[in-house]
């Protein structure tokens, strides 16, 4: 089997191995890990861009799990061309109350990523993934607005909607018990026991505090305290969102896993259908538009064949797991010796 082949078969089966639980959505009812949503002022082109730069680095993040993955020198160069990663976008419009009850409007532009492109840079990041399908996390909370402490059910859902956006973008379901189910009791005191028979439970309170609301939490891990914090804001809605960072990012980083899938490397590959300067000029520029390409030499074989060597910031797997999803060029299967890129038309 020719060199090439077989390490394009050998990364096939690693990359198999280690996010084939990727390619399947998030449970019944939450966004797409693949998706992010984005609040815009319009649809410009410009406007357009910098959402799908904002888009990109909510997907990496739920990816992730981790908020600075977006800095990451790979991943924030990924992010200056964002729309190659793209595989399409629309348009959705939002109506909710304001403070006085009058209507506001909110435009969210939706933007779908390629699964396979983007699990190729977080993986030559370096970065964890975060193993999905992810199980739902109870939402176990109760609410005292001088009246008593009440705790949220499944219908009303509407109540907690700054905080399942908020878990949705960091790539948690939150889960509400029926109504009259759970001890009011139990959740008031953030005990671990209010979340007996659930895997992950986020036990909260929220009450007035002066001016304001505060906010006091526990996320439960098979029946045991693994985190507590507090959030607080003159807005309860925004008091109440301070619930879903903390815990995706100690689930995050309770179960996510770096997947190895080689050092960096330098390899030299041959380059079919440039048949013009136009050609050359688009094959150049996508290559050098990849955030795992770290720089891009031509080469000649003596025969006037174009051959292009290229420092990758991974193995030469994932690279080509990369650009083989997108639609500028394709790996020449069969091909013997170096590696053989077809640049599409």
């Amino acid at each position: 089997m020719p060199q090439s082949a077989l390490r394009s078969l050998m990364f096939l089966c690693l990359w198999a191995l280690a996010v084939a639980a990727h390619a399947q959505g998030l449970n019944d009812g939450m966004g797409g890990l693949y998706s992010g949503e984005v609040p815009v002022n319009g649809q410009g082109s410009g406007e357009r861009e910098a959402g799908m730069r904002a888009a990109l680095a909510q997907v990496v993040v739920k990816l992730t799990g981790d908020e600075g993955a977006p800095r990451h020198p790979l991943v924030a160069r990924q992010l200056r061309s964002a729309d190659t990663l793209a595989t399409g976008y629309s348009y959705r419009q939002d109506t909710e109350r304001g403070p006085g009850g009058a209507p506001v409007y909110r435009q969210t532009l939706v933007v779908e990523f390629d699964r396979a492109a983007i699990d190729a840079l977080v993986a030559a990041a370096g970065l964890p993934l975060w193993p999905v399908p992810r199980p739902p996390v109870a939402l176990l909370l109760a609410i005292d607005d001088g009246r008593g402490a009440r705790l949220v059910n499944a219908q009303q859902t509407s109540v907690v909607r700054s905080l399942t956006e908020r878990a949705q973008a960091r790539g948690l379901e939150l889960r509400l018990p029926a109504a009259g189910a759970g001890d009011v009791d139990a959740v008031w005191a953030l005990d671990p026991a209010a979340a007996r028979g659930r895997e992950q439970a986020l036990l909260g309170k929220l009450y007035r505090q002066g001016g304001g609301w505060a906010a006091d939490w526990s996320l439960v891990i098979d029946g045991v305290e693994a985190e507590r914090w507090s959030s607080g804001d003159g807005d309860a809605r925004r008091a109440m969102a301070g619930g879903a960072d903390p815990a995706a990012t100690a689930l995050a980083a309770r179960f996510a896993e770096v997947v190895e899938l080689g050092p960096p490397e330098i390899v030299s590959v041959g380059i079919e259908g440039v048949r013009s300067s136009e050609d050359y000029l688009r094959l150049m520029g996508y290559l050098q538009g990849l955030a795992v390409v770290r720089g891009v030499v031509p080469e000649t074989d003596g025969r006037g064949a174009l051959r292009l060597q290229l420092d990758l910031a991974s193995g030469y797997g994932a690279f080509e797991q990369l650009v083989g999803s997108g639609d500028v060029l394709a790996p020449v299967p069969g091909a013997a010796g170096l590696p053989v890129l077809l640049l599409r038309p």
